[in-house]
């Protein structure tokens, strides 16, 4: 894969994984106004429920066996 692979312009298939992983594709958040209007709203949701002390996983804790632990 050539270029940048860009987030939110269609699904993620395996080779655009292994592309990346493997191949030192880069990766960009497409830059569409609905993609950046959704990428908002995600961001958004995720605050407000960091804001009122919800613990989610890998966000503001730990992965794997370490998701017992809390980041501040």
């Amino acid at each position: 894969m050539k270029g940048a692979f860009p987030i939110g312009g269609r699904r993620v298939g395996i080779a655009d994984i292994v592309a990346v992983a493997r191949g030192g594709a880069a990766v960009e958040l497409s830059r569409r106004p609905a993609v950046r209007r959704r990428i908002q709203k995600s961001r958004d949701h995720l605050l407000a429920a960091v804001g009122r002390g919800e613990i989610l996983y890998g966000v503001n804790t730990g992965v794997g066996t370490n998701a017992v632990f809390v980041l501040p």
